[in-house]
């Protein structure tokens, strides 16, 4: 038996997906079981668990084969750093009295470095809590910048005619759509070949600048003039909590950002054709986010 954590969020619900048409018994995760009907619709056992609940935690992971964990995204958390490491905990304690063997962790580039990286220094706390558990094979996906984080700037891209954003312009990042993860995450997780710690950046289609960016999701939006434009970090914050995101979260994305665009949060494992995925930003703009786009604007129209 899999268990899949986030599992009603875009890389849990692929990865239960795929396991799930491969005849694999599978228990999915959620904080809202409702979320999660679609999954049990198709064959999996759904248990509603917060993550920081640490017993009904253990309870879950306790005799399965192997588990897909994450720090879910908390957009509205008061100090988002103090939120992530008690999530951290509560899945390394876990992990280790569950006496689960096997764990592929949702990680992300810049993961090896202890701070200064925004969010993500929070899954540097994440991977050392996962790696002092005796005898866990543990695979750490240190993951790209994802194409969904694109959906943010579509209401830019439809009132003011840019892409938004405070990451320098032409430094090239490693992109990748949430479905290819879920994909790998689902390969890696039937096939158990990780011992030990494994560190696995996946890298996406190919590394794509901002301004480059802009030129792909303008044409598939019907918007062939669309620039990137860069702004201060202060404008990207008061955008970010107007939106409802938390001063703590918007100050480490702007860290984040800064990180990026000064190449500190960046690939440290050469592209190769096992940390290369097949969604490019092209289809990935065609296929959902001019869907999305469509989807808003008929919000907009109808209001």
């Amino acid at each position: 038996m899999y268990v899949i954590a986030g599992a009603s969020g875009n890389t849990g619900r692929v990865a239960a997906e795929v396991l799930l048409t491969r005849g694999r018994k599978v228990t999915v995760l959620g904080r809202q079981v409702n979320r999660l009907l679609p999954l049990v619709g198709k064959g999996a056992e759904a248990l509603e668990v917060n993550l920081q609940d640490t017993p009904r935690l253990t309870e879950a992971l306790r005799g399965a084969k192997a588990a897909y964990l994450l720090i879910p995204p908390n957009l509205a958390a008061a100090d988002f750093i103090d939120y992530s490491r008690k999530t951290a905990d509560s899945l390394a304690r876990a992990v280790s009295e569950s006496g689960i063997r096997y764990v592929v962790f949702l990680s992300s580039m810049g993961a090896q470095l202890p701070d200064g990286t925004g969010p993500i220094k929070a899954l540097h706390y994440a991977e050392e809590q996962l790696r002092k558990i005796e005898n866990l094979n543990l695979l750490a996906v240190r993951a790209g910048f994802f194409m969904e984080n694109f959906y943010m700037s579509i209401p830019a891209v439809q009132q003011y005619g840019m892409l938004a954003g405070d990451i320098a312009p032409d430094v090239r990042i490693p992109m990748i759509s949430t479905g290819d993860i879920g994909r790998y995450v689902a390969d890696r997780l039937d096939k158990l070949d990780f011992t030990g710690t494994e560190v696995r950046e996946l890298l996406g289609q190919r590394d794509i600048a901002m301004r480059e960016a802009a030129t792909i999701i303008g044409k598939a939006l019907g918007r062939s003039d669309l620039k990137y434009q860069q702004f201060d970090a202060h404008a990207i914050k008061q955008a970010m909590t107007a939106a409802g995101v938390s001063d703590s979260l918007a100050d480490l994305i702007v860290e984040m950002n800064r990180a990026m665009s000064e190449g500190r949060v960046a690939a440290t494992q050469p592209r190769t054709a096992e940390n290369t995925t097949s969604t490019s930003l092209e289809e990935f703009s065609r296929r959902q986010l001019a869907d999305a786009a469509v989807q808003l604007q008929s919000a907009v129209t109808k209001s």
